[in-house]
C-alpha cells in the first residue's frame, strides 16, 4: 500500500475521502503481480517447453532466496548491503516479465545505500508482498 501523495504508486484519492480539516486521505490499492505475459510466451517459444520450465523454476528459486536474504539483511540493520541483491532481483524479475517486482527491487536498490530505514522498510514491504504474489502466481500456473 502506498500512502505518499505524488509518489509513484500513490492512488488518486476519492473526493469522499476528505475528512474535515482539509486533510486528504489516499486510498491504498491492491498490488497486482503485473506479469508481462509476452515475456513468458517468448521464453517458451525460444527455449521450448522443457527448457523454459527449467529456467523459470531456477529463476523463481533465485528470486525467492534473494528475497529471504534481503529480509535477513534488513533485520540485521545492514541496509546498504541490500542494494546488490535488490539489483539481482530486478534482473531476474525482468527475465520472467515480473514488471512490478522489478520496479520495486530497483527502488530498493536506490534507497538502501542511503540508509533511510523508514523508506527502506516501506519499499521492502512492497517488494516482499509483490514477490509473494508474483512467485505464487507463477508457481500456481506451473501446478495446473
Amino acid at each position: 500500500m502506498t500512502f505518499f501523495k505524488g509518489r509513484p504508486g500513490a492512488v488518486a484519492p476519492d473526493e469522499t475521502a476528505r475528512p474535515s480539516g482539509g486533510v486528504q486521505l489516499l486510498v491504498p490499492r491492491a498490488d497486482p503481480a503485473a506479469i508481462d505475459r509476452q515475456v513468458m510466451i517468448a521464453l517458451y517459444e525460444v527455449l521450448g517447453e522443457l527448457e523454459a520450465e527449467r529456467q523459470i523454476a531456477a529463476t523463481v528459486e533465485a528470486i525467492a532466496l534473494r528475497l529471504i536474504d534481503i529480509r535477513a539483511l534488513s533485520q540485521a540493520g545492514r541496509l546498504p548491503d541490500m542494494a546488490p541483491l535488490a539489483l539481482a532481483v530486478r534482473v531476474d524479475a525482468e527475465r520472467l516479465g515480473l514488471v512490478a517486482l522489478g520496479r520495486a527491487a530497483q527502488v530498493l536498490a536506490r534507497c538502501a545505500p542511503e540508509g533511510d530505514a523508514t523508506a527502506v522498510l516501506a519499499v521492502l514491504s512492497r517488494l516482499l508482498r509483490l514477490g509473494e504474489q508474483a512467485l505464487g502466481e507463477i508457481l500456481g500456473r506451473a501446478g495446473r
